[in-house]
């Protein structure tokens, strides 16, 4: 059996954790706001049921923030960073695959 400190050692302390978890977050959270500069770039006369305080400055900032965070992260811990990128890409491919599936059985049926 594999030794247990070698898991204990990656995921043993909660700061270890919550350093994953909070890359995840954070650079999903970039994404999300990297979004609406996209949704609104592809779909200019839809209309804006909600109007951001200084827009485009807001968005920037939150996003600036956020990329600070992934990039601080992928520099003091690349373990646990790539970790959740791998994490991140599975689900990435898992979600493709089968919506992909899907697609095709409903373009069958």
């Amino acid at each position: 059996f594999p030794s247990h400190d070698r898991y204990t050692n990656f995921w043993g302390t909660f700061e270890s954790l919550i350093t994953y978890v909070t890359f995840m977050d954070f650079a999903a959270m970039m994404m999300v706001g990297t979004g609406i500069f996209l949704l609104r770039k592809k779909m200019r006369d839809t209309p804006r049921g909600y109007r951001t305080f200084a827009y485009p400055l807001t968005p920037l900032l939150f996003i600036g923030i956020c990329l600070w965070f992934v990039v601080f992260t992928v520099v003091q811990e690349p373990v646990r960073a790539g970790a959740g990128l791998l994490v991140g890409l599975a689900g990435w491919v898992v979600y493709h695959y089968y919506f992909r599936r899907r697609d095709g059985e409903e373009k069958d049926g």
